[in-house]
């Protein structure tokens, strides 16, 4: 997972995640993303349903701002976590914990995501 600060006075940032087993590593890379505004948050989110992550950020005064990001990754997993409500019903379950583990279930192989949006003035 990316990283982005939102800046409310300056440059906000996208720090790009090239983390391998065993090693953190972010390096910062905006790609042409400038706010050029009070970014009051943002979130990653795929909006465009195509398996990468889209920036939108918040700015005060102004108009939002979404980046689509152009990548051409088809290798992805979409998971949509679902609370069974009895009698054939189910409800997105927001508040889930996705694992992705191998076929063993000894290894995780990806990082735990929450299922929840984002809330709160600056997240």
């Amino acid at each position: 997972m990316d990283l982005f600060l939102s800046d409310d006075s300056g440059t906000s940032h996208l720090f790009k995640n090239t983390s391998t087993l065993g090693t953190i590593t972010f390096v910062k890379s905006n790609d042409g993303i400038n706010i050029n505004g009070d970014a009051e948050g943002a979130t990653f989110a795929d909006y465009d349903n195509d398996g990468d992550l889209d920036l939108y950020v918040n700015v005060s005064n102004q108009n939002n701002q979404l980046w689509h990001n152009e990548s051409s990754n088809l290798n992805y997993l979409f998971v949509s976590p679902e609370l069974d409500l009895g009698g054939g019903f189910t409800r997105v379950d927001h508040g889930a914990t996705a694992v992705l583990k191998s076929a063993d279930g000894t290894t995780i192989l990806g990082g735990i995501r929450d299922a929840r949006g984002s809330y709160g003035h600056g997240t």
